[in-house]
Order: C-alpha cells, then sequence, then structure tokens
C-alpha cells in the first residue's frame, strides 16, 4: 500500500470498458478493500448502502473478489502450516 500511495505504479496502464463498450484508459493502481479501512485515494471498498444499481453491482462484484483472495489466502495458510508451526513428529 505504502507503494500506491507513493506512486510506485503510477505509469502502470490499464483499461476500463463502459456500458456502451467504449475503451477508457487509466493509470495508477488501486488496492480493493472492505470497509475497516481509511478511505483514501488508492483504496476501493464495496458501498454499505448502494447509491444506485451500478454501485449494488460494483458492491457485490467486490465482496465476491474478496471472498475468492480470503479463500485462496486460508488455503496457502493450511498448505504452509509447516512454516508457523514447525515440525510436529515427537521423536526422530
Amino acid at each position: 500500500m505504502r507503494l500506491i500511495r507513493e506512486g510506485y505504479y503510477k505509469d502502470y496502464k490499464y483499461s476500463l470498458y463502459d456500458v456502451h463498450g467504449n475503451t477508457y484508459f487509466f493509470f495508477g493502481a488501486v488496492s480493493i478493500n472492505d470497509n475497516g479501512y481509511l478511505l483514501i485515494p488508492s483504496m476501493m471498498e464495496a458501498s454499505k448502502v448502494p447509491a444506485d444499481e451500478d454501485d449494488r453491482r460494483w458492491s457485490e462484484m467486490n465482496e465476491s473478489l474478496r471472498k475468492d483472495v480470503e479463500c485462496l489466502n486460508g488455503e496457502f495458510k493450511q498448505e504452509f502450516a509447516i512454516l508457523k508451526n514447525g515440525q510436529r513428529y515427537t521423536n526422530i
């Protein structure tokens, strides 16, 4: 997050499409978060109370993406638990 805020990714280019299929190019990077973080320009979070249909869909997609990432993090933690707990052998 520090690198994003300090502009490390300011030259990173990506494209977004509107509902009509028009392409818009943007530079920089953002972080997709839950509502537990401070609201700063480089962070995007789901709306607690969506203002319109587009905002509701964005919130649902955001939550779905975060859920997938959380599941993957859980799988990594389980796979590499040995790094945290060490060997579980009682005798050599």
